[in-house]
This record gives structure tokens, sequence and C-alpha cells, in this order.
């Protein structure tokens, strides 16, 4: 289970291949970014690098975007496929490596919240993180943005 990709529609799919830069570069397009999370996730997200300035090529992805900020990135616009590795925050190769079976299981429910809150069918406990969720969404989903 080495990477996930949450696509522009907001689905989470696990490519099982072994994960290289070579493939976040299939992905994503010529330009990978790397979106920085905390370094106890041992993961990190990568977005086309140049997906704001293409908008026709690369449609926001609100989901992708939430689920990157509920792990511990920036909230801000996200725009393409977003692809989450694991990654070794003190390594020297500044690559990509595989996800273990934990993280893609936690990543699962985090994406798994994000399309509840958005039907709004979370439990009480998750109002405040939920309502976050929509209003984040809303604003992305509302964004203009141009090059």
């Amino acid at each position: 289970m080495p990477y996930i990709v949450i696509g522009v529609d907001g689905e989470l799919v696990v490519d099982d291949r072994r994960v290289s830069s070579d493939l976040v570069r299939e992905t994503l397009g010529d330009v990978a970014d790397r979106v920085e999370t905390p370094p106890t996730w041992g993961a990190v997200g990568w977005v086309a690098g140049n997906g704001l300035n293409e908008p026709d090529r690369y449609p926001l992805n609100p989901v992708g975007g939430a689920l990157l900020a509920s792990i511990g990135a920036t909230s801000r616009l996200y725009a393409g496929p977003v692809v989450v590795t694991g990654y070794h925050h003190r390594s020297t190769s500044g690559g990509p490596v595989d996800l273990d079976p934990f993280q893609i299981g936690k990543l699962n429910e985090i994406h798994a919240a994000i399309q509840a809150a958005l039907v709004d069918h979370l439990d009480e406990g998750s109002t405040l993180w939920a309502s976050q969720v929509r209003d984040y969404v809303a604003a992305v989903r509302g964004a203009v943005y141009e090059p």
C-alpha cells in the first residue's frame, strides 16, 4: 500500500505500486511541489507545481486540500490531484517513500470523515471540525483564481 491519490472529484485511490518520484510526476505532471506536514505523520503531500497557473488543466481540489489541512498542512488552495506518500523528514534524499498500512488506514478514516462532514453525517462530538471542513470546502468551491 505505497501511496494515495485524491482526485479532483474527491475520491481517494490507494495505488499499490511502490512509490517513486517518477510515479508522483506521472500523476501530477513534470513539476511536483511538496506540501509539508508535521514530522509525526511520517507523510507528505504532493501537488502539481503549476496547478494554480493552469486552472483548465488542474481544477481546484477541495477534498484533497481538506485532507492535507487535517493532517497539519497549510490550509490553502490546492489544484489538481493530491498525492500523499510516506516521507522521512530527517532524510537527505527528499523523495517520497511508501506509506505503511497504519498510515493508509488513518488517511482513509480522515477521508471518510471529510466525506461524511460534507453531507452532514458526523456524530455530535465532531460538529466543530465538520463545520470547519464544510467552510473550507465551500470557500475553495467558491474561489475564483486566475494565473
